[in-house]
């Protein structure tokens, strides 16, 4: 399984900051554990960064959908964890990223 399967999200499930797959597909299964993806510490960093960007949007009275928008053009390096965003706030990260340019 390759990170750009189109397969991959209906395979990979997010779940409350960790990813899941169906315990038959070994595919799915070898592929998050070569990436390492569902290490504590880094379910632990994904559930705290979406917690804290809740918190913000909330104290903020944002859209979620403008928060993200505003911080991809202010700092798009600063934002992380886009799978778990796109789930946990239900807005199409993905398609708000600008496409690099080809020269």
């Amino acid at each position: 399984l390759y990170l750009f399967d189109e397969e991959f999200e209906n395979r990979i499930k997010y779940s409350e900051g960790a990813y899941i797959h169906a315990p038959e597909d070994l595919e799915a299964k070898n592929l998050l554990e070569l990436l390492e993806i569902n290490k504590l510490e880094k379910v632990t960093l994904r559930k705290k960064y979406i917690t804290r960007r809740k918190e913000l949007i909330e104290e903020l009275k944002r859209n979620p959908h403008e928060y993200f928008q505003e911080e991809i053009e202010r700092e798009i390096e600063s934002i992380k964890y886009l799978r778990a965003i796109q789930e946990e706030f239900k807005i199409p990260i993905w398609d708000m990223l600008p496409f690099p340019e080809s020269n």
